[in-house]
């Protein structure tokens, strides 16, 4: 062993030394691998929550501005049949236009360029046109069954409403009725006396247009759309959906609440939600109701069509 004096370092001393750090050094290098491989397991288990708590909070505020949306939309139909005698084609069209921005794009006319897809993205009248043909084409299905339901009763019978409201935006004139108006056409601005033999506070109030808007808002976030989709289902209907959390799911629990008793229409709107859903298409339904007094003749025919 050397040993070197006047302030300079011992080699037999630092061979010693070394001798002990290298244990040392080998555990910290075993816990750093194992704090490497418990952060591993802590990421898998949060970032899976923390996925779903980012795209379910982007979902239910996607849900919550088609709400607004369906608010704005039943003043617009409202606003629209007050003028145009309860016609319901032009009242759509004004819902159709309102909820046009939970459709698609409409911050272009034409479409512009994706920088983040390399690819051109639809404009106001691609979204125009597509949303104009969905609501086409739930119209006819919804006004055929309506017809059908029509054409039963014209034999007497009471047959209970059986018209699912799977259009895309419905809109359901509740105030007047056609059994309210007198066989006459009543004026709007009937203020005082009598009116065709209404009273005039009569006719007021059945010369205020009041509608139910319902609009099937479609959800189109991966995950969020189908959980959300389930407790809705679960909640308004009564009915245990398929619950995707549970990786084994028991037939036999059908329900998760005593249901209440469903109308016929009811369960007809919930057989077509469920058929949508089984093929990727999760909607919500949006109701809401607005009311506003007659700027022109009710004409009774328009309140007697069920289609537009």
């Amino acid at each position: 062993m050397v040993m070197v004096t006047d302030n300079r370092v011992s080699l037999g001393t630092i061979g010693s030394e070394m001798r002990i750090f290298k244990p040392i050094g080998r555990r910290l290098a075993r816990l750093r691998r194992g704090e490497e491989g418990q952060a591993m397991v802590e990421a898998a288990i949060v970032l899976p929550l923390m996925t779903f708590i980012v795209v379910g909070t982007i979902q239910l505020l996607q849900i919550q501005q088609a709400k607004v949306l369906t608010e704005y939309a039943a003043y617009q139909a409202t606003r629209t049949g007050i003028v145009h005698n309860g016609d319901r084609k032009p009242m759509l069209n004004a819902a159709l236009v309102a909820v046009l921005p939970s459709l698609g794009a409409t911050d272009s006319l034409a479409g512009k360029r994706d920088p983040f897809r390399n690819r051109r993205r639809p404009g106001l009248l691609q979204t125009w046109v597509r949303a104009k043909a969905l609501l086409a084409l739930t119209g006819l299905a919804q006004c055929g069954v309506a017809s059908l339901h029509g054409w039963l009763n014209g034999f007497g019978l009471p047959i209970p409403n059986f018209t699912p409201r799977a259009g895309l935006v419905n809109i359901e004139i509740t105030n007047p009725r056609p059994a309210d108006l007198p066989q006459r056409e009543l004026d709007f601005d009937c203020i005082d006396g009598l009116c065709q033999g209404v009273p005039a506070a009569e006719a007021r109030r059945i010369n205020r247009l009041a509608i139910r808007l319902r609009y099937n808002y479609w959800m189109r976030i991966p995950f969020a759309a189908n959980l959300i989709h389930d407790a809705w289902i679960a909640t308004v209907f009564g009915q245990k959906y398929e619950n995707r959390l549970s990786p084994v799911h028991n037939e036999r629990e059908l329900q998760v609440a005593p249901p209440r008793n469903l109308t016929i229409q009811e369960n007809v709107e919930f057989a077509v939600l469920r058929f949508l859903a089984d093929r990727g298409y999760h909607f919500i339904p949006l109701e809401t109701t607005y009311a506003m007094q007659m700027q022109s003749n009710l004409y009774r025919y328009h309140l007697a069509r069920a289609c537009p």
